[in-house]
């Protein structure tokens, strides 16, 4: 009995060392892996933002909401508006006027608190004595403003008689071309001022740059523009292009999936559209009468307010997967005697279609759908006559 009591505990204590050994090894194996950490997030400051989830720079996403409120400010150097926001604690810049009497101008980064990512036109308007200017890198765009006296910016300063012929630059952006030198844009532009390049009739055609994030109200207005590619980089570009009345053909390179700018009363005939394009932008085409027929590419979801409005447009083919059409996107359009609506449409505003400069439902317009559609009744009980076909019907 003695002998099997004393094989017993042999027996234990051989399994136990080898189950101790096991869980040996299983932490040795544990710590030989790689430990993994998480990236510590880099510090920025208020020049160099980090970019938002969606890819937009965070100071052009600030230029485009509407939910920014203006206020008053002023310093003894400058006077300049605040925009807050109605949402949270954000706010952004825009330098009105130069008050100070130093020669040498130093224009800074922060006011207030908040980011200085703007300036007026006209902001040196009556202080030709400034000779020497810094620009922040927070700088993204001129302000077109009425005040302005010529398309000029900082034409009457001492400054601007230093800058040789060519374009010229506030920090990154563009701001203008003195004399009649070339009109190239570097590598490293990241944004052209309002007016910049405004009834610059030689000017038919320009390579924007990779670089390039926003371009300003009237940057081409007027210009003799007849082609121009979109890179995919270009976050906004609002009120640029419009009146260039020989700008005949835009292409919007591969990648881009929102059109964030418009060629209002353009004499756009040709337009190239990305398969990636998800949302035709606000007024995008709006008052372009030689823009006769368009077909969108199948990942369009969404045609946004005044789109077409007043356009030329005579056929439009729809994609089937487009969902949602604003008020007003096709309003106005003479030419259109008809249109396809496909069953994907979940939304139609009113005066989206078929509707004329009064408001009125145009009597020889004819508004097709499928037998399916969700929203065929709502436009038809605005007055305009819907019908039951297919996109032949409607070619």
């Amino acid at each position: 009995m003695k002998k099997f009591s004393i094989l017993v505990f042999a027996v234990i204590l051989i399994l136990t060392m080898a189950a101790c050994g096991s869980e040996a090894d299983a932490n040795i194996q544990a710590t030989t892996e790689p430990s993994i950490t998480e990236p510590q997030s880099q510090q920025t400051n208020a020049s160099e933002p980090a970019q938002e989830e969606d890819g937009l720079d965070p100071y052009i996403k600030m230029l485009m909401s509407n939910h920014y409120y203006d206020n008053g400010g002023e310093n003894s150097d400058f006077k300049y508006i605040v925009y807050t926001c109605s949402r949270d604690d954000s706010g952004y810049i825009i330098i009105k006027e130069y008050l100070g009497t130093d020669a040498s101008v130093v224009i800074p980064d922060t006011l207030d608190g908040f980011p200085v990512i703007g300036m007026y036109h006209s902001i040196f308007d009556n202080t030709p004595f400034v000779a020497e200017i810094v620009f922040p890198d927070s700088l993204r765009t001129v302000v077109f403003n009425t005040r302005a006296d010529t398309d000029q910016c900082m034409v009457g300063t001492a400054w601007y008689a230093q800058q040789p012929d060519g374009v010229y630059y506030a920090g990154n952006v563009a701001v203008g071309c003195k004399g009649n030198g070339e009109i190239t844009l570097r590598e490293g532009t990241i944004g052209i001022g309002g007016g910049a390049f405004r009834r610059r009739k030689d000017l038919t055609s320009i390579e924007l740059p990779a670089s390039l994030l926003m371009v300003d109200d009237d940057a081409f207005a007027g210009s003799g523009l007849t082609e121009i590619t979109i890179p995919v980089t270009l976050q906004y570009y609002f009120g640029a292009f419009g009146t260039c009345t020989q700008l005949e053909r835009v292409v919007f390179e591969e990648g881009i999936t929102k059109i964030n700018g418009t060629f209002t009363g353009s004499a756009v005939r040709e337009v190239v559209l990305p398969t990636s394009l998800e949302v035709i932008g606000e007024k995008a085409f709006m008052r372009c009468e030689e823009l006769q027929y368009i077909t969108l590419p199948a990942n369009v979801t969404t045609i946004e307010e005044y789109a077409f409005y007043g356009s030329g447009l005579t056929s439009i083919t729809l994609n089937e997967g487009l969902e949602y059409i604003e008020q007003y996107a096709f309003q106005h359009c003479k030419g259109l005697k008809s249109i396809y609506i496909p069953a994907s449409v979940r939304s139609i505003d009113i005066r989206a279609v078929g509707f004329n400069i009064d408001d009125k439902p145009v009597a020889d317009f004819i508004a097709y759908f499928p037998a399916s559609s969700s929203v065929m009744e709502n436009l038809q009980n605005t007055g305009v006559n819907c019908q039951i076909g297919t996109q032949a019907d409607a070619s």
